[in-house]
């Protein structure tokens, strides 16, 4: 009676006293009468099973931790108690030859390794070390910071040249390299310092535009000295009004917040100075730098005095004009355009020109 359907099962209830065959022959009636029965489907319950398993696998898992765990304490207390072979020895303070500096390191400066490690007293300067072979200028200044970490410095490339300028705020005044400088230059009276105390000869002035892409040209004049890159010194940023951006690697211009970007590198130049020590005289010279220090741009008037030059009324005499030779036009365009920038002069407005007479002096300067 368990296993017939439900239908059926409730159709016999009603049945009592029967025997088992009469049962079996009204379900076959109730099932003929009643037609073909609809499937149905019996869903078996798994959680206990599925709890059952569950719980094994995590027996078996911690059982497996456990294991290791003992296994890994006892190799530790093996390795603890396992006696020394050598209590005497020392660690070994060999160093691989592979692992030493390499004897022809070159750093920013183009020197070598000997001269890095030994200063001037090296005698095996090898090439292409500046060193030996002259073409550091600046080497003097090398001295007193061989042997310190670098300080790093903000350098800003020239469009027009391409060359690169050492941004130093610790500079008092604007320096240019005399080897970049193309034709010879005697040497002054006027000498530099390095912030270590090391004079730095000095050549004379050059007048420089530069374009750092900030919309104008910025005119100095670079004292001409024995350094080994060109420096911009203090005085030119606060008279531009260019502030210097290390962490973005950048130069401010203060007027039109426009920003020329560089790069920063290591370099051991020491920064310039006009006065170098602690004396009443030279903190004297140092309240006054303008007595001292050669300006880069014109001064301003401080008085209303002026010069004229009156001409003859009338239109001037006419004259031929004469052809300047090459080179003695370049040189003259130079000048003139040099002086404009710096407002020595101002273009002329009249009619009336003079012949200009140009003589070659021993330093190949027109």
């Amino acid at each position: 009676m368990g296993r017939l359907p439900k239908s059926i099962q409730v159709a016999l209830a009603i049945v009592k006293d029967s025997k088992l065959e009469e049962f079996a022959v009204h379900a076959d009636n109730i099932a003929d009468a009643s037609g073909p029965l609809l499937p149905q489907i019996a869903e078996t319950s798994r959680s206990d099973t599925l709890e059952a398993m569950l719980n094994l696998k995590i027996s078996q898992l911690t059982l497996s931790i456990n294991q290791e765990i003992a296994t890994l304490r006892s190799e530790v207390a093996a390795i603890n108690t396992r006696p020394s072979r050598n209590p005497d020895s020392r660690p070994s303070t060999y160093r691989s030859r592979s692992r030493s500096r390499s004897r022809t390191f070159h750093g920013a400066d183009g020197l070598c390794w000997y001269y890095w490690r030994y200063g001037s007293q090296s005698r095996k300067c090898k090439e292409p070390c500046t060193y030996n072979s002259g073409k550091c200028d600046g080497s003097s200044l090398m001295t007193a910071s061989e042997t310190s970490p670098s300080p790093r410095h903000l350098f800003i490339t020239d469009r027009t040249t391409q060359t690169h300028f050492l941004i130093d705020t610790g500079a008092d005044l604007c320096v240019y390299p005399r080897s970049a400088v193309p034709d010879r230059r005697v040497k002054s009276d006027y000498v530099l310092s390095a912030a270590n105390g090391t004079p730095i000869n000095t050549y004379g002035t050059i007048t420089l535009s530069l374009y750092f892409g900030l919309r104008r040209d910025f005119t100095w004049r670079f004292v001409i000295a024995e350094v080994s890159k060109p420096i911009i010194g203090v005085d030119f940023l606060s008279h531009y009004n260019l502030l210097v951006d290390v962490r973005n690697q950048c130069l401010l211009y203060g007027v039109t917040r426009l920003t020329a970007h560089g790069h920063v590198a290591e370099s051991s130049i020491p920064s310039i100075k006009i006065v170098v020590g602690e004396t009443k005289y030279d903190c004297l010279l140092r309240k006054f730098p303008e007595i001292t220090r050669p300006y880069g741009a014109p001064k301003d008037i401080r008085h209303s005095t002026k010069h004229y030059i009156q001409t003859t009324p009338g239109p001037p005499a006419s004259c031929k004009p004469r052809r300047l030779a090459p080179d003695k036009l370049k040189a003259a365009k130079k000048e003139f355009e040099a002086m404009i920038q710096l407002g020595i002069i101002r273009p002329s407005q009249g009619p009336w020109a003079s012949p200009l007479h140009l003589v070659l002096k021993n330093t190949t300067d027109a």
